[in-house]
């Protein structure tokens, strides 16, 4: 398992992301969870870990409903609130986790729809104690993030004129795991560092380039 991501409960996510901002750090809005009681909005590292900022959709959730969906998470106000270990089989993972005599709670599916409509899906599991550490597997392949991101690249590479390869579909670069395509596959490595001025492939700096835009 891997570290992936801290969470930080806020009451109001437009101030925290501007508080963020203030602080040099860009996020991105990532959508509502399921059940429309809390969203979030992500500051992406370049390891691929990420803060997740959540806050309720509507405050007067904390109080009408409190306990639904993850309105558990302000249980103890704002700040650090729990962080995810990454696996990529849940089952084995509470499997070998229970056989060493460790409590962990059967795992439940949770997800997100993302303002352009997408769904992201998870599953996760959690320890009596709470929320440090809990554990996650992605329903929704990390790749479709790189796909995504690493197409504005490739549109990019082709406006300013550069050589490029078309990028294979969604369903095949997710089989191949990201492996089987790249937006510099055909660039001269001694273009790189011009080009990576130009139409960068680092993922922080293409979402600071589509939040400003959007």
């Amino acid at each position: 398992m891997r570290f992936d991501h801290a969470i930080l409960a806020v009451w109001d996510l437009q101030a925290a992301r501007a508080d963020f901002h203030e602080l040099g750090f860009t996020s991105v809005y990532g959508g509502q969870h399921h059940g429309g009681l809390t969203h979030n909005a992500l500051i992406a590292f370049a390891d691929g870990s990420y803060l997740e900022l959540m806050a309720p959709t509507d405050p007067a959730h904390l109080t009408t409903r409190p306990g639904e969906g993850y309105l558990f998470v302000f249980q103890r106000g704002e700040g650090f609130a729990g962080y995810a270990l990454h696996t990529e089989d849940l089952e084995a993972a509470v499997g070998g986790m229970r056989r060493r005599g460790v409590l962990v709670g059967e795992p439940a599916t949770g997800g997100r729809r993302r303002e352009d409509g997408q769904e992201l899906g998870w599953r996760m599991a959690t320890l009596p104690e709470g929320m440090s550490p809990f554990f996650l597997e992605d329903l929704t392949p990390r790749q479709l993030l790189l796909y995504e991101a690493f197409g504005w690249t490739h549109d990019c590479l082709v406006e300013n004129g550069y050589p490029v390869s078309d990028p294979p579909s969604l369903d095949l670069y997710i089989e191949s795991r990201g492996r089987n395509w790249h937006p510099y596959d055909m660039l001269d490595p001694m273009e790189l560092a011009q080009v990576e001025g130009v139409c960068p492939q680092d993922l922080i700096v293409i979402f600071e380039i589509l939040a400003s835009n959007s």
